[in-house]
């Protein structure tokens, strides 16, 4: 549960920061983009989140299986993302680009210190063969 607040409080802090460029800079990009992009990057956090979670409670074979599937999904999901964009604005501005991977990054490095931190934990649950 206390992963999922993280990841409540990354998009508020990408959404305030998307106000606050919209707001000096009203020019290169709208606010209501970035807050379809920040929402869907959200989104895509919470499911692969989910699944990473989910396949974790499991046997530690189908574990591995579950934390490959949510890195390939989020992935996959976020190309998806970008060409629902590509499709939608026609023309994609440097701004927009900017947005995107400030959001990709955000999200990617809070999943990977989350998938790294429950990994170590489980493996200093196992002992030694």
């Amino acid at each position: 549960m206390k992963n999922y607040l993280y990841l409540i409080l990354i998009f508020l802090i990408l959404t305030g920061a998307g106000y606050v460029v919209t707001k000096v800079f009203p020019e290169k990009i709208d606010f209501s983009i970035l807050s379809i992009l920040s929402t869907g990057s959200f989104i895509i956090a919470v499911v692969t989140s989910i699944v990473f979670f989910r396949g974790f409670k499991k046997s530690e074979k189908k574990g591995v299986l579950h934390t490959l599937s949510a890195i390939g999904l989020k992935f996959l999901l976020f190309l998806a993302l970008l060409g629902i964009f590509a499709l939608i604005l026609k023309e994609m501005n440097v701004a927009f680009l900017i947005a995107f991977f400030v959001c990709y990054l955000m999200f990617s490095l809070y999943l990977l210190i989350t998938f790294v931190g429950v990994l170590k934990k489980k493996n200093k649950n196992v002992p030694d063969a």
